[in-house]
């Protein structure tokens, strides 16, 4: 196959496979973990959000059980970026209108940090106010994050950020392992001719 050079005549595997890496449930972990011990405000904001999309683009991957789905995930594939993934995933019924909202301030919040050419914090007037708007949500179970005793209203921006971005992760993730479940068609009352139809079941979409 076709290999890559590296400064200093060294060859490896192209680093662009690593974006193109499918994930697994252990990683939403390592990201929360990763992001907690990250110092910078900026990088924390972008790692945050990485934890939210990998969240979801597995959820998508999950709702396209056929084997070619994998053409439309990964760099320059329609379902490559957040903004398209937020899109299809409202589309579909994932999710409701609340959790779009979120996703949408959380991905305008997290362009934001990593596109300003000015030192961002949380504290800046415009990052504040894009805060203000996300509604942190329940937890679903099983929970396997702990759920912070926080009192919300009193919440400062960069924590309303962290809690409403570890919660959707985590609350996406449940709803992944939700379904999608193949039925017979024995168990319906109805006859649908089985060389047409295939039934599939898929859990309550996310509020």
């Amino acid at each position: 196959g076709r290999r890559y050079p590296r400064l200093g005549g060294q060859f490896s595997t192209p680093i662009h496979t690593l974006a193109g890496s499918e994930a697994d449930m252990s990683d939403f972990e390592a990201y929360i973990a990763e992001a907690r011990q990250e110092s910078s405000q900026r990088g924390a904001a972008i790692l945050m959000a990485c934890n939210v999309e990998l969240a979801l683009d597995y959820a998508l991957r999950r709702y396209f059980s056929s084997g070619r789905a994998h053409a439309l995930f990964g760099m320059n594939k329609p379902l490559g970026g957040f903004a398209n993934k937020i899109l299809i995933g409202y589309a579909l019924n994932i999710f409701g209108d609340e959790a779009h909202q979120n996703l949408e301030t959380i991905r305008r919040i997290r362009n934001a940090f990593a596109h300003a050419q000015r030192p961002i914090k949380f504290t800046n007037a415009e990052v504040a106010d894009a805060c203000s708007l996300l509604k942190i949500p329940g937890l679903l179970a099983p929970a396997m994050i702990i759920k912070s005793e926080e009192d919300e209203a009193s919440m400062k921006p960069q924590r309303r950020y962290e809690v409403t971005c570890e919660r959707l992760g985590h609350n996406l993730g449940v709803w992944d392992f939700g379904g999608p479940w193949l039925i017979d068609r024995q168990a319906l009352k109805v006859y649908l001719d089985p060389r047409l139809t295939e039934i599939r079941a898929r859990p309550e979409p996310l509020p």
